[in-house]
């Protein structure tokens, strides 16, 4: 049952019913809308939509056509079939008695809405059903002084070992080393066939565990998996922040697409010239870019003039023009990219140096490249030249780990980026024709913006850090030595490594260590785990 108070009950205009799948695919593809709660309130014909805030549902009725739906006006939104509710990864992540029980201890209890969780020592387990919940973060983090493990600490306190053994009930794999089906010289060789898997293709690459130097070769587990599945578990419970979250840099075309027809069309592609330009600094050089530009109108295809060009009945190259101004065509500014780092196709694409717009006149005068654009285009700049985890890192397909290749493609680009943006240059800018500002810029057409992939920012934050991403104040304090004056639970029991985005800015003080886990070795009849304090 939907706790949302918000809500409105609809009809489907097809007379088809919908099953959950259906509902899944309404709220979040058509609707694009997946914190909604839609429940099944006649057989799938009519539905009740649930939201938490009333805009929510101002927003879902102008959408309802689109979707073949209609509200039913005055219609009864009682729920009274709580196993129908469809729900929401949100309402999933605020904790439902489930974990709100576990944190206080209790058992663990099955959620509403779904069958009772099976028995975890009952076999065969039933693989399709997770035995694990969602913990939302708390509002609040709380933080105290560090426990040092260099002495200073000791007092009152203990110190000793916690010996144990685990028992998997579910199927396992820790991942250790790939095997490949077939290679008879590997010290533990890859079966031709496995249990419920049948035969495996020839020189497969297999994920192989972890095993024990004796007998059998028993698998076992490393002590430090163990160490991290006990520290996020304790983090979930405690509230502690979330320290590796990944972001990556990528970047896109502006003007790769956009709508052709100019009704509701508020971003464009435009020529600019540039008037006058500076130089940012990026990775200790210095870089032009455009200060002052002026815009002209948008040019169609017809209206372009690229030069040099190749005559195509006879084959002659065509030289620019007088009225032709200078131009920094393809990601090289003007000059080809090396062979190696490029496709087949690419290798034969003429490089175009000047452009001469036709019939074709300046819109806007003396623009101004706002400063926030200025510093996109140096993130944009870094992740070009990032061989690491920028453009041309692993990820291109032409380039791979080959490091010569690498530094082929962050030459080119440097070169690029150094002849880029002088005066008298036409560039492309991304035109906002409603606030009449340029929102990117790139020295060809077809250049590219850098964005992160991230989830770590959050725009309405006050200082920008996504609410549970970063750490605390108190860890970000210093004190005399450079340690931090406080740390959150978890950091306090297991340390940290500073080296991850959720811990860069703590320095680590004077012992990062605070739980050192290691792997005992037993003869046959199983492992044991051992953790020093």
């Amino acid at each position: 049952m939907s706790e949302k108070p918000y809500r409105i009950r609809v009809r489907v205009l097809d007379g088809k019913p919908r099953d959950i799948k259906a509902l899944n695919k309404l709220k979040s593809n058509q609707l694009g809308m997946p914190h909604l709660d839609i429940v099944s309130a006649k057989d799938g014909i009519e539905l009740i939509i649930c939201a938490a805030k009333e805009t929510h549902l101002a927003q879902v009725r102008e959408k309802l056509c689109a979707v073949g739906l209609e509200e039913i006006e005055g219609g009864d939104i009682t729920i009274t079939t709580p196993a129908s509710a469809t729900p929401t990864p949100q309402s999933m992540r605020q904790g439902g008695p489930q974990q709100r029980n576990q944190a206080q201890g209790g058992r663990q209890q099955p959620d509403r809405g779904s069958p009772a969780q099976p028995d975890l020592c009952k076999k065969p387990y039933d693989l399709c059903t997770k035995p694990y919940g969602f913990v939302s973060l708390p509002d609040n983090f709380k933080s105290a002084a560090p426990i040092w493990h260099d002495g200073t600490s000791s007092k009152g306190r203990l110190s000793g070992e916690i010996r144990f053994e685990l028992e998997t009930l579910t199927p396992l794999l820790v991942g250790w080393e790939r095997g490949i089906v077939g290679d008879s010289e590997a010290e533990w060789p890859v079966p031709n066939s496995l249990d419920g898997v049948s035969q495996l293709a020839a020189n497969k690459a297999v994920l192989c565990p972890l095993r024990a130097p004796w007998g059998k070769r028993p698998v076992v587990i490393p002590g430090d998996s163990l160490k991290g599945l006990l520290r996020h578990e304790l983090g979930a419970l405690l509230g502690a922040p979330m320290e590796r979250v990944a972001e990556r840099s990528y970047s896109y075309r502006p003007n790769l697409a956009y709508p052709n027809a100019s009704q509701n069309r508020f971003l464009e592609p435009r020529i600019a010239r540039i008037i006058r330009s500076n130089r940012v600094l990026v990775e200790g050089r210095e870089w032009p870019v455009p200060e002052e530009v002026e815009i002209f109108s948008i040019a169609t295809i017809r209206q372009q003039a690229y030069y040099p060009k190749r005559n195509r009945r006879t084959g002659r190259i065509i030289q620019p023009t007088s009225r032709a101004w200078p131009y920094r065509g393809g990601l090289g500014g003007g000059e080809r990219l090396p062979a190696e780092i490029l496709s087949e196709q690419a290798r034969g694409r003429e490089i175009r140096t000047h452009l001469e717009v036709q019939a074709v006149g300046i819109e806007h005068r003396a623009v101004r490249v706002l400063p926030e654009i200025i510093g996109q285009y140096k993130e944009t700049l870094q992740h070009l030249l990032n061989t690491d985890e920028g453009h041309f890192s692993a990820r291109h397909p032409y380039i791979g780990t080959d490091q010569q290749k690498k530094q082929l493609a962050k030459k080119a680009i440097e070169e690029a980026a150094a002849r880029a943006f002088q005066p008298n240059d036409l560039i492309w800018v991304e035109w906002d024709t409603e606030k009449k500002q340029i929102l990117s810029f790139g020295w060809h057409y077809y250049y590219r913006w850098a964005y992160v992939d991230t989830v770590r920012r959050d725009a309405n934050a006050p200082n920008g850090e996504r609410h549970g991403l970063f750490p605390l104040d108190k860890e970000r304090q210093k004190d005399s030595e450079g340690a931090p004056t406080e740390l959150s639970p978890v950091r306090r029991l297991f340390g940290y490594t500073g080296d991850n985005e959720g811990s860069q800015g703590d320095r680590q003080g004077r012992l990062r260590t605070a739980y050192g886990p290691r792997l005992d070795q037993r003869r046959p009849g199983g492992c044991r785990r051992r953790r020093k304090r």
